[in-house]
């Protein structure tokens, strides 16, 4: 009882930085509006790491959903962010929120977003990827220095094979896919970029 108290108590006294879907779909229109579209693979990978789930549930109970709200500065933390998870899931759609997503979660070495981490890791556009390589990427949001590939390759390996196997599960690649995928050496440009 004393953690609700808690919770409502600061939710009351912080401000909604947008109160209104409206206001929250003006803010993904800022953030979003004049980049081109990713690739399905790659939206797919991030799925498969994160939410294999999302498209199948209510957006507000996502984990992706969760991290938008952050990257969108919403305040508070844990259990005080659900009203903000709730007013961007009625502002966005399913696609929406992964674009947002894809585009501006840190992927380690400085890098926000899907794109800039392909160059910092394999000094490649997104769309020159492989599916190995994508799924790499994929894992990365969880932990980027837990599964960096210089540092700990194991670990980074299987993380991508993990993400593999996700996507597989999902129908999203076939099995034969994941298997390949599974069988090619984990790469990287050496030594990785900055984006910083």
């Amino acid at each position: 009882m004393r953690l609700f108290a808690l919770v409502l108590a600061t939710l009351l006294a912080t401000p909604l930085s947008a109160q209104t879907p409206q206001e929250v779909a003006a803010l993904y229109a800022r953030e979003i509006a004049p980049l081109p579209p990713l690739p399905p693979i790659a939206l797919a990978a991030l799925v498969a790491a994160e939410d294999r789930a999302f498209f199948d549930r209510a957006t507000g109970l996502s984990p992706i959903t969760a991290q938008v709200t952050q990257i969108l500065n919403f305040p508070g933390w844990g259990l005080m962010r659900l009203p903000y998870q709730a007013l961007v899931a009625n502002a966005l759609s399913h696609d929406e929120i992964l674009s947002l997503y894809a585009n501006r979660v840190f992927f380690g070495l400085g890098c926000f977003g899907l794109r800039d981490a392909a160059r910092a890791y394999y000094g490649k556009a997104l769309d020159d990827l492989t599916l190995a390589e994508s799924a790499f990427l994929a894992a990365l949001p969880r932990s980027p220095a837990h599964f960096n590939p210089e540092r700990v390759p194991d670990k980074a390996r299987a993380r991508r094979d993990f993400v593999l196997g996700e996507m597989a599960k999902s129908g999203a690649i076939s099995s034969e896919d994941a298997a390949a995928a599974r069988a090619a050496p984990l790469t990287h440009q050496t030594p990785l970029a900055s984006c910083r």
